[in-house]
């Protein structure tokens, strides 16, 4: 009963939300704060500081450098575009990935769980460092295995929570900025990056490595079907079906590289009723097991809901799950009220 208890507390005081001033293309940034800076929490800076910087960079770094018509001016303004999407703008969203991985996920979860100390190295990107990351800690008690595959795939799950944000953003307004579709790259290859380059015996670290040792070997123990690396890779491929990674690649590469637009289109699927619609997939790493998703967005207006089907596989069931979710049920002078449920 105390952990309902905790639960229902969790969901009805998760935290504070101030909505930003709009840096651009008409999109708030909109900041949760809460005690442990948790995933949800760090996301949320880490999506305001994004369109913060981008911002700023877009008002100091031009989008072209030649006026002149032409193939030649076309061939060298796509070259120079290039060059800045390789040196400035992926090296910020890729850092800020990976901050928000290791502070916000790692971290909020063992604050969130342990109240134990951590400390992150989290050197400069590529082409200017090595990249990655890495949280080091110390439990302040033994965990429980749930406990502990939500520390692993804290980072995985950070980084979801942007991706989901600039989802709600673009299918609200139908159309998203270049670097928005940069910034929602990063983040939502991040579980499909890391589990395709996972391999059987990572060192201990690894965040789906860890995964695996502990899911098999609580499997082991009582008799049940133990997970391969390659069947995690093979699974995630499902993920790549999600349409709105096929749209950023669009908008980052088609529409800014190639012809300097610097917002693309979000296309959706006209239902009637003035209702558009899209389904969204993803295979992820959850606390009990893997999970597949799939989010069938619906959007009237600029009002967005999500209504989600959950089939996991935990150690000896099958699992499944159903939500509803709206960020914007009703708004009045300025203040929204959003709402979601899940079973």
């Amino acid at each position: 009963m105390r952990r309902w208890r905790r639960g229902i507390a969790a969901a009805c005081v998760a935290g504070v939300a101030l909505a930003t001033p709009t840096y651009g293309f008409g999109q708030d940034a909109t900041v949760l704060f809460d005690r442990h800076l948790s995933p949800a929490s760090g996301a949320s800076v880490a999506g305001a500081v994004g369109q913060l910087v981008a911002a700023v960079e877009d008002h100091v770094v031009p989008r072209r450098v030649v006026t002149a018509r032409g193939r030649l001016g076309g061939t060298v303004n796509i070259g120079y575009r290039w060059a800045r999407l390789e040196l400035f703008d992926q090296p910020q969203e890729n850092w800020l990935r990976v901050v928000n991985h290791e502070v916000s996920g790692h971290g909020g979860r063992l604050r969130e769980l342990f109240d134990g100390p951590s400390r992150y190295v989290l050197p400069a990107p590529p082409p200017y460092g090595r990249g990655g990351g890495a949280t080091y800690f110390a439990y302040s008690r033994p965990p429980s295995v749930e406990e502990a595959l939500a520390v692993s795939v804290g980072g995985m799950e950070a980084n979801r929570l942007v991706a989901r944000a600039l989802t709600v953003q673009a299918l609200a307004t139908g159309r998203w900025s270049y670097r928005d579709t940069v910034r929602y790259y990063y983040a939502e290859r991040d579980t499909i990056r890391y589990i395709l380059r996972t391999h059987e015996h990572e060192p201990p670290g690894h965040d789906v490595g860890d995964f695996l040792r502990l899911y098999n070997d609580v499997a082991a123990r009582h008799d049940h079907a133990t997970l391969t690396a390659r069947q995690l890779r093979r699974r995630v491929l499902g993920s790549v079906l999600n349409p709105m990674l096929a749209y950023a690649v669009y908008g980052t590469y088609g529409a800014f590289v190639a012809r300097g637009r610097t917002e693309s289109a979000v296309p959706m699927i006209p239902v009637g009723g003035g209702i558009r619609y899209l389904p969204i997939t993803r295979f992820q790493l959850t606390p009990f097991g893997t999970e597949w998703v799939v989010d069938n967005a619906l959007v009237r207006d600029d009002r967005v809901a999500f209504v989600s089907v959950r089939v996991g596989q935990t150690l000896d069931a099958r699992t499944w799950g159903l939500g509803v979710e709206s960020p914007r049920v009703a708004a009045f002078r300025g203040w929204s009220v959003g709402g979601r449920a899940n079973i």
